[in-house]
């Protein structure tokens, strides 16, 4: 996934909402350290909330959240099958399990 970075404060997001933003950390102890985070944007006061010794430099707008793959509501064992298809009377199960004979 490539990540389409914003430079700050040259361009500002254009609405309230919480961001992916590259930081600088400009604590003695880390000094220079850069890092990923999120902040949330104040369209009022066009600034990051939280922004605390570590000024941003870019920002991105966050990936849709990850969605897991849809289950299937079918468990799959061959009794399971073989039980749904014998409801739904289908003709080989049925003689397949002799129910008629």
């Amino acid at each position: 996934m490539k990540v389409d970075w914003h430079p700050y404060p040259e361009e500002k997001p254009f609405r309230e909402d919480s961001y992916l933003v590259t930081r600088k950390s400009v604590l003695p102890r880390d000094e220079g350290r850069v890092f990923v985070g999120t902040l949330p944007w104040d369209e009022e006061d066009e600034q990051w909330r939280y922004c605390y010794n570590a000024p941003v430099l870019a920002w991105a707008n966050l990936p849709e959240p990850y969605e897991p793959p849809k289950q299937d509501s079918y468990y799959n064992h061959p009794d399971e099958i073989t039980a749904r298809k014998y409801m739904e009377r289908d003709p080989e199960t049925l003689k397949a399990l002799g129910i008629f004979d």
